[in-house]
């Protein structure tokens, strides 16, 4: 992926995998990659997903990001090619504003991958602050970063959070796991509606 996009295999690239717009926190992205991009010209930023027109980043930024040759919007992707995609990053960035039980989260646990994400109900289910990644406040580019900078700056805490992603991936987010747990909650649901019947 790096050598299709021409990037550099030594260069720094933050990820991030979903819809582009608004909601999904991109203009915080864009904002605070442009500001790291001047202080360090090591650093890309690859942002894999539809753009969505209906709920649009901002024009200046989308225009900016389009023409610095830093960043590189790759479209929809097939859903079995992500991992490929992943395996090019150093990060995965995930600032958005609301969000489920995040499917992409769970497969950059999967992948080693650090984890920078929002403080919010569902990334926060999924990612444990300090441990598996690190939450910021949702709109906020300046605390996002700050977490940027700070993950790039130090190697050993990447490969910390890396890993303990991973193991975090193992134990709780396997799909036989999973299925298994949402089978549990299903039995205890309908135990509890059985007894409000009685």
């Amino acid at each position: 992926i790096r050598t299709h996009f021409e990037i550099p295999q030594l260069a720094y690239v933050y990820g991030y995998v979903g819809r582009i717009n608004a909601d999904k926190g991109i203009n915080e992205l864009i904002t605070a990659f442009r500001s790291m991009l001047q202080k360090d010209d090591s650093i890309f930023l690859m942002l894999v997903g539809m753009y969505d027109d209906s709920n649009a980043i901002n024009s200046n930024l989308y225009q900016w990001a389009r023409e610095s040759g830093r960043v590189f919007f790759t479209g929809n992707v097939p859903s079995n090619e992500v991992y490929k995609y992943m395996a090019a990053f150093d990060v995965l960035v995930h600032p958005t504003y609301r969000e489920g039980f995040g499917k992409v989260l769970q497969e950059a646990m999967g992948m080693s991958l650090p984890i920078i994400t929002t403080n919010i109900p569902g990334p926060s289910e999924v990612v444990e602050e300090g441990k598996s990644g690190i939450l910021v406040e949702a709109r906020n580019a300046v605390a996002l970063e700050n977490a940027m900078y700070m993950l790039k700056k130090s190697p050993k805490l990447c490969n910390q959070l890396g890993s303990e992603a991973r193991k975090q991936a193992e134990l709780y987010y396997d799909r036989k796991i999973m299925l298994e747990n949402i089978l549990l909650d299903m039995d205890s649901l309908v135990r509890k509606d059985q007894k409000i019947n009685v």
